[in-house]
């Protein structure tokens, strides 16, 4: 009889990884005594600089980096991001659990939103609120077919299209409050039209129960 040694994997809500996360990934391997690869779909490096030095401080939707013994790979494309190692060894799982780590601070603000049950929940709740609004006041039922054709073509954009960001510069370097913060505000614009929304059709069953 031989004990089989499993694989683990991860896989991640939206994540937004900057430079520094990338040279930290790329750390971890090299301290471990592992000689990382990174390739986008068109080419392959050996270091963090040799991308950067490709593609500039341009930004990218695809990216893997991966080492052998034992072999582990994360996988980041448009549409997913997974963590993969093909063991269960104290050293995998170590590297595994730093790597974790990082790709954890990387999500984006309020990913859950993004998952499925998320962007669905949302959709669903705005949408059935519309007929309700026109009833109400043309203007705000307007007002959130508005909203729900945004939330919609937003997260179909970050979940089709960006659903891994990579940025290659540092945090300190990316220009702007808004490009920095752009998730934060979307989802703080959807939450305060939800809250209105709520709110409106809390006071038209009120109104109608007191009748």
């Amino acid at each position: 009889m031989e004990r089989l040694d499993p694989s683990i994997s991860k896989e991640y809500l939206p994540l937004i990884l900057y430079l520094e996360d990338l040279s930290n990934i790329v750390q971890v391997l090299g301290d471990a005594g592992k000689s990382p690869k990174i390739s986008t779909t068109e080419y392959s490096f050996e270091s963090v600089a040799e991308l950067q030095k490709q593609y500039g401080s341009g930004d990218l939707t695809a990216l893997r980096i991966e080492s052998n013994s034992p072999h582990l790979s994360i996988e980041m494309t448009c549409m997913a991001a997974r963590l993969y190692v093909g063991s269960s060894q104290p050293e995998a799982a170590g590297l595994m659990w730093k790597i974790n780590a990082i790709l954890l601070r990387c999500r984006r603000r309020g990913s859950w939103l993004y998952s499925l049950p998320g962007s669905v929940g949302v959709g669903a709740l705005l949408g059935s609120s519309i007929p309700i609004l026109f009833l109400w006041d043309a203007l705000a039922g307007l007002t959130a077919v508005l909203v729900w054709g945004f939330w919609m073509a937003w997260s179909f954009r970050i979940t089709r299209r960006r659903y891994c960001l990579i940025i290659l510069r540092p945090r300190s370097e990316v220009a702007g409050f808004v490009r920095r913060n752009k998730d934060q505000l979307v989802l703080a614009i959807i939450a305060t039209v939800l809250g209105a929304i709520l709110g409106v059709i809390g006071t038209l069953l009120t109104s109608r129960i007191g009748k």
